[in-house]
């Protein structure tokens, strides 16, 4: 990403009901499949700030990162100096099945050999362990955003989907996520590329009042916490899978 975007993110994403609710997914999915966090050991890649870390060991896990991005390294390493590594997504500096849970919240689209990541990340995960995994979608919605973040690819779900099962993971559950926003984001993005002069004031850089941003993570929350809930369209693709043996 471009340095300014970490700056930019450690300024909302503990409050902003986006990238909170990224975090407050990965908990619940982790507890109703795990149990608890109590001495998982979680992988936290692409870990940006290293916020995601600190939750996860407040919460009783042993969590580590891996980021390649020195600016990302430098926040992430204030907040867990001993808990962060540096080294490359597509080689993972991991011994294989060493962790319970691995994330990867809005990395994969970065990487340009999306499938060698994903086959790393299957093999530092142990046998019924899990990979948590949020990715932008659909092509059409690439927007400035994308390019400030140095995003190569928006997903599909069913090019994310085989991309597990060429690792040989399970899908426990792959959806959708932010249906009820899609409308109003998709033309918020295609005003953005005619209106120049809304790039200026990012709605991704400004938590919003304080009501709104609670129903705005429920929106975005509750509905990737049920398990039947498969939406057919969305902003962005959350999936939890499972590594079988």
């Amino acid at each position: 990403m471009d340095p300014s975007e970490y700056t930019k993110l450690a300024e909302v994403e503990s409050r902003h009901w986006f990238y909170r609710g990224k975090r407050d997914l990965v908990r619940f999915w982790i507890k109703r499949l795990k149990g608890d966090l109590n001495d998982r050991l979680v992988l936290d890649l692409g870990a940006g700030t290293g916020l995601l870390i600190s939750e996860l060991n407040h919460k009783g896990a042993r969590a580590y990162g891996i980021d390649c991005a020195q600016d990302s390294l430098k926040m992430a390493c204030r907040r867990n100096p001993h808990q962060m590594v540096c080294g490359s997504l597509e080689r993972l500096p991991v011994r294989s099945a060493a962790f319970d849970v691995v994330t990867a919240l809005d990395v994969l689209e970065h990487i340009q050999q999306d499938g060698e990541t994903f086959h790393e990340i299957a093999r530092v995960v142990r046998p019924q362990g899990l990979i948590l995994m949020q990715v932008p979608a659909f092509r059409f919605l690439w927007s400035d955003w994308d390019v400030s973040l140095h995003h190569v690819r928006r997903y599909r779900r069913n090019e994310l989907v085989a991309l597990a099962n060429s690792c040989g993971l399970e899908t426990v559950y792959c959806s959708y996520t932010n249906t009820l926003l899609f409308p109003a984001i998709l033309v918020y993005r295609l005003l953005r590329r005619w209106f120049p002069f809304l790039k200026e004031n990012r709605l991704e850089d400004r938590v919003p009042p304080a009501w709104l941003n609670h129903l705005l993570h429920a929106i975005f929350v509750v509905p990737a916490t049920q398990p039947w809930f498969h939406s057919p369209f969305g902003v962005s693709l959350f999936a939890v899978f499972r590594k079988l043996a």
